[in-house]
């Protein structure tokens, strides 16, 4: 569950992104908020994938743990004035969101298969 409200923010900041380069709202503020807020969110399920690891897949938990500090670099990238780091900021920001997604996926299938 935790993770589903970390994809659903994570597509949020897609969401604003687009709003914003679009010029159709002014919500760059928005966007500046939920980014930062986003890497201390996906610390919840890290732990909770930490702390049962025994019933998980090993790259289910080490994706789990790696997530904040995707989210890390993520924001970093966002606050750079260069071409390069938006270059790279986009992009991640679809793998963050795609992997959160199969990371969701697999860990909701490891508790109800048990």
């Amino acid at each position: 569950m935790l993770l589903w409200i970390v994809d659903t923010a994570i597509l949020t900041q897609a969401v604003l992104a687009g709003l914003f380069i679009s010029a159709t709202a002014p919500v760059l503020l928005a966007h500046t908020i939920i980014g930062s807020l986003l890497p201390w969110f996906a610390i919840a399920p890290a732990v909770v994938a930490f702390r049962r690891r025994r019933g998980l897949d090993q790259w289910v938990v080490t994706g789990s743990i790696l997530l904040p500090v995707g989210l890390w670099i993520q924001e970093t990238l966002g606050h750079m004035p260069f071409a390069v780091s938006t270059a790279i900021h986009v992009p991640l920001g679809v793998a963050l969101f795609a992997g959160t997604v199969v990371i969701a996926l697999a860990s909701d299938r490891s508790r109800y298969s048990s």
